[in-house]
């Protein structure tokens, strides 16, 4: 997960990190998991994405 969200620019910018700045460590992805959990957006967030429209092939 630490290489996609230094390559994911919308992901960094929604995030609130530095979009030149160097990748992001686990301690960081976990205070982020965890602080979005308490706030309760995390399974608001996951229900979001869990709603899209998946492609049809």
């Amino acid at each position: 997960m630490r290489r996609a969200c230094s390559g994911v620019r919308r992901f960094r910018r929604f995030c609130g990190f530095a979009l030149d700045g160097g990748a992001l460590d686990e301690t960081t992805l976990c205070r982020f998991r965890l602080a979005a959990a308490q706030a309760g957006v995390l399974e608001a967030c996951f229900a979001e994405v869990g709603a899209q429209p998946t492609p049809q092939t």
